[in-house]
Parts: C-alpha cells; sequence; structure tokens
C-alpha cells in the first residue's frame, strides 16, 4: 500500500490513494519552544509495520530541525523516546 504524507501545523497524517487518513500523530508548539505530541494513532490494518515509530521519528525531526524540546502526552510516544 502506498500511504502520502501531510504535515501540517498540528499533525503529520499518513493517506491511502483515496485519502483516507490511515496513520496519524498530533501534536502542538508552546510559546516555550516545547513540541508536545498528544497522539499517535494507527489503522489496524497497518499496526505491525512500524508505522507508529515513523511517525515519532518524524515528529522528533522537526522539532530538532526547529530547535524545539520534545515532550509527549502518548503513551506509545513516551515510550518510544524515553520520556
Amino acid at each position: 500500500m502506498n500511504l502520502r504524507e501531510e504535515i501540517k501545523e498540528d499533525g503529520i497524517f499518513l493517506k491511502d490513494e483515496n485519502g483516507e487518513v490511515l496513520a496519524k500523530i498530533l501534536f502542538h508548539k508552546t510559546p516555550k519552544k516545547e513540541l508536545v505530541i498528544t497522539r499517535t494513532l494507527v489503522s489496524p490494518t497497518l499496526r505491525g509495520q512500524g508505522i507508529g515509530q515513523k511517525l515519532v521519528s518524524m515528529v522528533k525531526e522537526i522539532a530538532d530541525r526547529d530547535g524545539y524540546s520534545l515532550k509527549s502526552h502518548c503513551s506509545f510516544a513516551s515510550r518510544l523516546l524515553n520520556l
């Protein structure tokens, strides 16, 4: 399955060829230069393929690139990032 990435101010969305969101990671930036991950969701059809890990890695790259410290309110992302 070919997934298309859509990166927005509030998250990263992976969509199929029909535009349906199959995975997403939601976040927000704070005035204190923190990027806070709030939720990670992956469709059951994609679980076990490392999609969630990929999304967390992409957000970490955004935080590093933009000079934000990374925080998480999402248990999945917190475990991966040791937060």
